[in-house]
Order: C-alpha cells, then structure tokens, then sequence
C-alpha cells in the first residue's frame, strides 16, 4: 500500500519553509514587517561628505567627483543607506545608486566626472538613510549636501573668412566664432602688434599686396587661444583704359583751343 505522509508532518515542513522564506526575505529588508514611523526627535540624518570637487575650486579638463555617505543615526535602532543620488547642474537626469548602496551603513565612491562648459557648475548630493528595528518599526531620513566649482578651458576661436578671396578694395572683412565666453580679443595683422577689438570687424585702410592675419583671445583665468593664420591679398584697382587713353586727348583739345583763340586775336 501507498503510504500517506501524516497530516502533521506536512504541516510542520509548510511551517518550516514559510519561516526560511520569512527568514531570507527579513535578512534582505531587516525593515520587512515593520510599521513605518515618523522620524522621532533626535535622530540624526544621513551624513554626506563630498571630497571632490572642493567647494570654489577650478578646474580643467577631467575632474574627479569623490564623496562618502554614512546611513541615518539614531540610539537602539540599526541604520542602513537606502538611496544616493547626485546631479550636476540641477539637470533633471539623475543618477541613481540604490542597487550599489543598499543595506550599506557607509558608501564611498569616487569616478570621473562628465564633461562640463568652461563656467560655473554645482554639484548636489542626496542621500537617503533607512532606521529601524526588526520586525517593528522603520523611518526614513534625508539629507543633501551641495558644492560650487569652476570649469576653465582656453576658447577656441574658428576664422570664417574666406582666405583665398582676394579684393580690389582697401577693406577686408573678419568674421570669427568664439565656442566659450572670453574677456579680451584682438588680431594681428602681418605679425604686427595686436588690436584690440569687440566682436567681428571689417579691417580697413589696407595697402594693395599680400597679408597674413590672425585672432587672439583669452578667458578670465588668461587662458590664451588663437586661430588659424589665413592669407589674403588686396588687388589695386584696375585703370579704366577708356580714362587712360581720353585725358591727353581732352587736354590737347583744350590747349588747341587756346592756341586758336590765341591766334585769332593777334590778326585783328
């Protein structure tokens, strides 16, 4: 005959496996269970110290972002880090860690920052501590900590005027861009000192021949930038050969003329 496992005993082994599942599930979320409370007074928030960037300090090219969070505080009770988040520049994509830091009483990281403007940036750190007691109650904390920085980097400044146009006027035109904000430009032409000017220009007063130009700027911090050298020529203007050839011919007409008037009153 088929024997039949006593009613007991499948009830004990249904026991054991709902208090294992019990187990693993409070072991993964200690706060499973538990009554979510208000803060009570005394409980000390998450403490977040942001190592880089420094508060007012400048930087170029890469910087480094590098902070530590330790979880909320608060007598008899465990803590654990829930949540940790940044933002650079207050942009709406944020960047989240929770799956790194959770069930974490202290987070450290550090990595490289993303690429930033030459200006001035802000970095804010949130974190999110969770304070509990088994099985009983839980309460979560938050907390943020924000750091100003500078980002410096030497403009780059592009030529957009044709250099391999050549003009028959005096005047040139110098057409630029500048990819970030800059305190001083000017530009040089044929290696000669530097003029200082606002924006795009037309240079004028240029004698016929060949020229080299080129334009300078720098930034608050005196980061130098400059272009590209371009050649260009001025051509003197073409002599209308119908003026070449009438002026003699109209100056002798008016010399004989005088000459006949000349003539005509020694007779009489």
């Amino acid at each position: 005959m088929k024997k039949v496992m006593p009613v007991y005993t499948t009830i004990a082994l249904l026991s054991l496996l709902i208090v294992s599942q019990a187990i693993s599930i409070v072991s993964a979320n200690p706060w499973s269970f538990s009554t979510q409370i208000d803060p009570p007074s005394g409980a000390v928030p998450p403490i977040i110290s942001i190592h880089s960037p420094q508060k007012n300090a400048i930087y170029s090219g890469k910087f480094n972002i590098s902070l530590s969070v330790k979880g909320a505080q608060y007598d008899g009770y465990f803590s654990d880090i829930f949540d940790v988040t940044y933002r650079i520049d207050n942009e709406s994509v944020t960047i989240p860690h929770g799956a790194d830091v959770l069930g974490l009483r202290q987070y450290d990281t550090s990595f490289i920052g993303p690429n930033l403007t030459a200006g001035n940036h802000s970095l804010i750190v949130k974190a999110t501590g969770i304070v509990y007691k088994p099985m009983s109650v839980f309460f979560f904390m938050d907390s943020s900590s924000q750091v100003y920085f500078v980002m410096r980097a030497a403009p780059s400044i592009k030529l957009l005027t044709d250099q391999s146009a050549n003009t028959t006027f005096s005047s040139f035109p110098l057409n630029f861009t500048v990819d970030h904000p800059t305190s001083w430009l000017g530009y040089s032409l044929d290696n000669l000192a530097n003029v200082t000017i606002g924006g795009n220009t037309t240079l004028t007063g240029l004698s016929a021949g060949n020229h080299s130009l080129v334009v300078y700027g720098n930034n608050t911090f005196g980061d130098m930038a400059k272009s590209e050298t371009i050649n260009f020529a001025i051509k003197e203007p073409e002599t209308s050969l119908a003026l070449t050839v009438t002026a003699p011919v109209v100056i002798a007409i008016v010399i004989g003329l005088g000459l006949l008037v000349y003539f005509k009153k020694r007779k009489h």
